[in-house]
């Protein structure tokens, strides 16, 4: 009861004044503190009990799981599942479904997998599919996510999927980029009983956004009813047109939702400053900047900040930009200062110094990413400064840091297949690589760009 009503200091109290304590209370107690934001707290208890002679049950250690999971304590979390080993409840449906989701939050996306696998398909609720599929979808992982979507439907035939399938799927469409995979995925949802889902619909702007199809992504919001547009409705459209650089659809729109008595949130901002940036509107993006805080009480984000960075460097005001950094009333982080990096990139070796300034913050931020070296080495090859290459090579070798090979992908006939430099493993690789010689009389794989690096 009263962990029900968040006094959680009289939970505690009520617990102490008990003579008997048995798993019930235990676990009362300890779910109570976990579900209240106190996991720390919870794991202490949890602590006191295994020294007592209560032994945990598998709903206690679900939630024992779970404050892990809150802590983002990984070995804590694996040394939860070998005392769900122990004791015997690792077949347990719901311990499956938790630790399958633990460790896909983890980004230990096999031994998730391990563990779905483990499940004979008849026990296989829409629970645990949807941890297996979200943990697909959010590690990155989009191409699976699909492909076990169409498993649970062609194997799963008695079983309906709900809104968190639904959106879980919708992401990792969007991820994929593929129109015709979203057309597949919006006429899936039309069928269902979710077509009016609010936060579905949402999903499927957002896809279609991403996909690069924006008017497809207004038929889906002008089909939603008027009383359902709040404003995370309101911003996934704006910021849709905010990517592809709509300035105009996105001022219009979001003067629209003024009219409709929809207040804007920081989110709303982004995609206003996303579409000013993509369609070089400074002046705009500025004025927008400034009236979150005058005109709504919106404290900017540090994602509003690197949004206008990026805007003036774009646009080459460079200088006006590394003012406003140093403007900030709170530390710049990376994507601040790659914004301006980037910017110095865009216009050639204008102004080295500033690059260089740019370059050190990052470095100093985050050593492991080898984009920003190659960035940085790309516009000293373009200066000629040869000597500045070779050093940043050199730093990046002391470093332990290796750049990334790079990859495409491409939809065909709703397979996705994907290509790595000087990666031949495609069954039809030779077909490819034949017709790349025929096309190009720059040898496969030997690129010809604007990189020096």
């Amino acid at each position: 009861m009263y962990f029900a009503c968040g006094d959680a200091w009289s939970a505690r109290q009520v617990f102490e004044g008990m003579c008997d304590r048995d798993v019930v209370s235990w676990t009362s107690l300890i779910s109570g503190l976990v579900q209240n934001g106190h996991p720390l707290q919870g794991l202490h208890h949890f602590a006191s009990m295994m020294h007592s002679e209560v032994c945990p049950d598998f709903v206690l250690l679900v939630t024992v799981l779970k404050a892990y999971m809150e802590l983002d304590d990984l070995p804590g979390a694996t040394a939860a599942h070998s005392l769900v080993v122990k004791s015997g409840f690792d077949n347990e449906l719901d311990v499956v479904i938790t630790l399958t989701s633990m460790y896909a939050k983890f980004g230990c996306i096999m031994s998730a997998r391990a563990l779905f696998d483990r499940v004979p398909i008849p026990r296989v609720n829409v629970i645990l599919w949807n941890a297996m599929i979200s943990g697909y979808s959010k590690n990155g992982l989009a191409n699976e996510a699909v492909q076990l979507f169409k498993q649970m439907r062609k194997v799963a035939r008695n079983m309906t999927p709900d809104s968190v399938t639904l959106r879980s799927v919708i992401l990792a469409c969007a991820q994929l980029g593929s129109v015709e995979l979203a057309e597949w995925m919006e006429d899936y949802v039309r069928g269902s009983e979710y077509k009016d889902d609010v936060l579905v619909n949402t999903a499927l702007i957002d896809m279609y956004s991403k996909a690069g199809s924006i008017d497809r992504a207004h038929t889906v919001f002008e089909r939603m009813h008027v009383r359902e547009r709040d404003v995370v409705v309101w911003s996934a459209l704006i910021g849709g047109y905010g990517v592809h650089g709509h300035v105009k659809e996105a001022v219009t729109l979001f003067e629209d939702m003024k009219r409709a008595g929809v207040k804007p949130n920081d989110v709303t901002f982004l995609g206003l400053l996303s579409a000013c940036n993509h369609g070089g509107a400074v002046e705009k993006g500025w004025s927008y900047f400034h009236s979150m805080k005058h005109d709504y009480g919106i404290e900017p984000r540090h994602q509003h900040y690197a949004c206008m960075v990026d805007l003036l460097a774009r646009a080459g005001h460079l200088d006006r930009a590394y003012h406003f950094i140093m403007d900030m009333p709170i530390k710049p982080e990376m994507s601040v200062w790659g914004a301006l990096l980037h910017g110095c990139k865009m216009h050639g070796h204008s102004d080295m110094a500033l690059a260089e300034c740019a370059a050190q913050h990052i470095f100093e931020l985050e050593r492991s990413n080898a984009g920003h070296y190659v960035q940085l080495a790309n516009l000293y090859a373009s200066a000629g400064m040869w000597s500045h290459v070779a050093g940043v090579r050199l730093t990046m070798r002391e470093r332990g840091v290796s750049k990334a090979t790079g990859c495409s992908s491409i939809d065909i006939n709703g397979e996705m297949h994907s290509f790595h430099a000087g990666d031949h493993s495609h069954p039809r690789a030779a077909e490819i690589f034949a017709l790349l010689s025929l096309l190009s009389p720059t040898p496969a794989g030997g690129g010809g760009g604007q990189e020096f690096f």
